[in-house]
């Protein structure tokens, strides 16, 4: 990857780790590395997840060369992935690598995640 396309892990404690994300995600549509829909989708799934999910962190987060952004957590035997398309829509997957057991939905730039999936990003960080 070049420099202007590294991922970022903002691992680090709120607020910092946090605001470093949203700083990020701005500057991937700054530079138009990914399409401001997507971006705007990505920080608003970002803001209700931290609204539901106790203890969740900061995404694993890098675009794609079409333009897609592609958001991760990977903990213990779960993976959560998002991956958010130019128009905003998105599509998330859950695997639990330990009882092979996975999951998949859908989502749009103005629906709050689904149940299903906040239900998973839990699983996550449980």
């Amino acid at each position: 990857m070049s420099e202007e396309t590294t991922a970022v892990s903002a691992r680090t404690p709120a607020p910092t780790g946090h605001h470093r994300w949203a700083d990020y995600i701005r500057s991937l549509s700054e530079r138009k590395l990914v399409a401001s829909p997507a971006c705007l989708t990505a920080d608003f799934i970002w803001r209700n997840l931290q609204l539901e999910v106790p203890g969740i962190y900061p995404p694993d987060t890098s675009p794609t060369d079409d333009g897609t952004l592609m958001m991760s957590w990977i903990r213990d035997e779960h993976h959560l992935e998002i991956e958010v398309m130019p128009s905003g829509h998105y599509v998330w997957f859950y695997k639990n690598h330990e009882l092979n057991l996975d999951d998949i939905g859908k989502g749009s730039p103005t629906d709050e995640p689904s149940p299903a999936f906040v239900e998973k990003a839990r699983l996550v960080f449980a």
